[in-house]
């Protein structure tokens, strides 16, 4: 069933799966379009909280591409440090959302 998901927009998808002759079983299933900020600017010294939007689902990991510009906490806190660029990734199981920093 998977396979036949691939797709669909954010919101509710119901499928119908017939399991005998006369019986039919009605799936609903949520579809959730995780993002992403896809670019920040920040000045040395500062932070900000990035979020996933379209998910209920928080991120299992985050990780931080050059740990000298900048660095990343747990909660997806971005704190600059220097001037530079880094990638800045959430990962949702098997899943990564990039944000691209830039650090004045």
């Amino acid at each position: 069933m998977p396979d036949r998901c691939r797709g669909a927009k954010a919101g509710y998808l119901i499928k119908t799966v017939s399991t005998k002759p006369y019986s039919r079983l009605f799936i609903v299933l949520e579809i959730e379009q995780p993002k992403l900020k896809p670019a920040l600017k920040l000045k040395s010294g500062k932070s900000k909280k990035l979020k996933l939007s379209g998910t209920k689902t928080k991120a299992d990991k985050w990780e931080c591409s050059d740990y000298e510009a900048a660095q990343v906490t747990p909660d997806g806190v971005v704190s600059a440090k220097a001037a530079g660029t880094a990638k800045i990734t959430a990962w949702i199981g098997t899943h990564s959302y990039v944000c691209e920093l830039s650090v004045k």
